[in-house]
This record gives structure tokens, sequence and C-alpha cells, in this order.
């Protein structure tokens, strides 16, 4: 549905399947959010830029057992796709505005998920983890050079919700 269409269905041909994972973002910084799929199976993402008329791009990134965690996480407007691995705690990060460089960073791990969301309001993603059994959150906040933070906050039974832009 559209808001800017008084919420009238958008229809898209077939996308994705049962095993990709929705990996919605602003990817190509229309201020408008695109339809994104990620196989980790594969290792495969698909997007549909908005700003093109809804054509497909796809890239190969990613691999089994990673989750997508997209995000602007360098600051250009433009959503970046990016892989978590819980097993590892590693992220991969494709940076748009450094021409989908990939950057590596190892943090959380095992019992963590990602959320990542900018915490600090700096206009950048930060690497966000949050831990069910515990309600332990803990973030690396760019606007401290990724120096570490974390706090209590839920519990066993709870949902975390991440931040939406």
């Amino acid at each position: 549905m559209q808001s800017g269409s008084g919420y009238a269905w958008a229809a898209l041909s077939a996308f994705g399947g049962a095993t990709w994972a929705p990996a919605p973002g602003d990817y190509d910084g229309d201020a408008k959010a695109d339809p994104a799929v990620s196989d980790a199976a594969l290792a495969v993402w698909a997007v549909r830029m908005s700003g093109s008329g809804y054509q497909q791009v796809s890239a190969v990134f990613g691999g089994a057992g990673a989750t997508p965690a997209m995000d602007d996480y360098d600051g250009d407007g433009k959503a970046d796709p990016a892989v978590y691995q819980e097993s590892t705690g590693v992220w991969r990060v494709m940076l748009s505005g450094s021409g989908y460089a990939v950057s590596t960073v190892i943090f959380g791990g095992v019992g963590f998920m990602a959320l990542p969301a900018d915490v600090d309001g700096d206009g950048k993603s930060d690497y966000l983890v949050y831990q069910p059994a515990t309600g332990f959150w803990a973030a690396l906040l760019s606007r401290q050079g990724y120096a570490a933070a974390g706090t209590y906050f839920g519990g066993p039974g709870y949902t975390p919700v991440g931040a939406m832009r």
C-alpha cells in the first residue's frame, strides 16, 4: 500500500521466495523504501529501486547463517546492504558511499540479534545488538569512534523493536 496514492495496493511481479528474508530500505536515496529481499543460502540480494521505476538490481552478498541488517551505516542517505552472522558476531556492510566496499566488524555473537539503528543521532547507523535471554543491549556508537555502550532493558518474553528512519 502506498500512502501517496490513497493507500492503494501497488502490484509487483513475483519477487523473492520461501527462503528469502525481507530487507527493505531506501537503497537509492530518493526518500522512498525500496522492496528488497535476501537469500542467505544463495548469498544473493535483490532490490527493486523506486527511483528507477522499480527496476531490479541484484548482488551476491551474505552467506549461510547471515541475516539482513541493512541501514545507512555511512550517513549518505542510502541504505547499505548488510548482514549479521550470530554464530560469529561478524557484520559485513556494503558501504554505498564508498562504491559498495565491504566493511567487516565483529560485535555480538551467539545469543545476540542485530537491530541496527542510529542510536547516537549522527546520521549513521550504529551496530546494535540485543540479547533476549538477559535483556542486554549493546552498541558500537559511530559518533564516539565506535566505542561500546550497553544497558539492560527487557528480557525473556520481550520482543525488541528497532528504530525506523
